[in-house]
């Protein structure tokens, strides 16, 4: 569940300028470090799909792609972005179970985002991201979660193509 929650928390954002990449399918891969634990990379989470018994991968699908995420074939974060999302921060992290967070966009140009968020349990953190350009974005986002312990999420993102194809953008 961590990692859906980071899908959602990484993207984009934009407060008075846009931030300024492609809409349309991204491919995410992220590196997670959770108090100074390693998590799993793409490869790790792939293997971890291929093993679950078909049912369970079905149900982890379905409740992926209804958060507007997909698994790519070697592991990787598939997120459709739109217009709105970059538009509208606030959009980007809806509820999650277990979790209530808001987010507020501290700095957008072109090409950097600053967001805080800021949880009921007592988690806080902090998004900053780069464009390279209109087809690659990275990042880092680093929360203080409730029991004191940092994790740290990096994350690269390349704009795959602008259609999505089934896969919808995050419920907004």
């Amino acid at each position: 569940m961590m990692i859906l929650f980071a899908s959602l928390l990484t993207l984009p954002a934009n407060a008075s300028t846009s931030f300024d990449i492609k809409v349309g399918l991204w491919k995410m891969e992220a590196k997670f470090d959770q108090a100074g634990m390693k998590q799993p990379d793409s490869e790790m989470m792939k293997k971890a799909m291929e093993s679950m018994p078909a049912e369970s991968r079905k149900m982890m699908q379905d409740m992926m792609a209804k958060n507007g995420v997909a698994m790519g074939k070697n592991g990787e974060q598939l997120i459709c972005i739109s217009k709105n999302m970059l538009k509208n921060p606030e959009t980007i992290t809806p509820p999650q179970q277990g979790q209530n967070c808001k987010t507020k966009t501290i700095k957008t140009t072109g090409k950097e985002v600053e967001m805080e968020i800021h949880c009921e349990d007592g988690t806080d953190g902090k998004l900053k991201w780069k464009a390279s350009s209109s087809s690659a974005f990275s990042g880092v986002m680093e929360l203080k979660m409730a029991d004191g312990k940092i994790s740290k999420i990096e994350q690269n993102a390349k704009f795959v193509k602008s259609d999505c194809g089934k896969l919808k953008p995050l419920a907004q």
